[in-house]
């Protein structure tokens, strides 16, 4: 269920954008994101990540700390708004189900403006 401010709900990434925000960090600057993907091959992870890198991604493939599945790192710069954030979850989801794997959030080391 999405959270709710002043009684409207938010989506999702609105949500962690709005909380992040209380800690004075920029949204108005490209950032480095990262999103995290999980397949249960090697090869799977390779497909998904090929188009993931349409995307404009970065990516790296690697075993996960549990060896039980193959994380698909992807890394892009943008400026982080809750509409784009949106738009690629749904893709980065689709591509994940595609692939029968996970994708399983972003997160972000955010330019801080001043002082938390």
């Amino acid at each position: 269920m999405p959270s709710r401010t002043n009684g409207k709900a938010l989506r999702p990434d609105e949500f962690a954008v709005q909380q992040l925000k209380k800690f004075n960090l920029s949204f108005d600057k490209p950032q480095v994101v990262e999103f995290y993907f999980y397949f249960s091959t090697e090869a799977l992870a390779q497909k998904a990540g090929e188009e993931i890198m349409r995307e404009g991604c970065a990516i790296t493939i690697r075993l996960g700390v549990m060896n039980d599945a193959w994380c698909c790192l992807a890394t892009k710069e943008i400026v982080p708004s809750p509409e784009e954030l949106e738009r690629l979850r749904k893709r980065f989801e689709a591509i994940a189900e595609k692939y029968n794997g996970e994708y399983d959030g972003w997160g972000t080391g955010f330019i801080n403006e001043g002082n938390i």
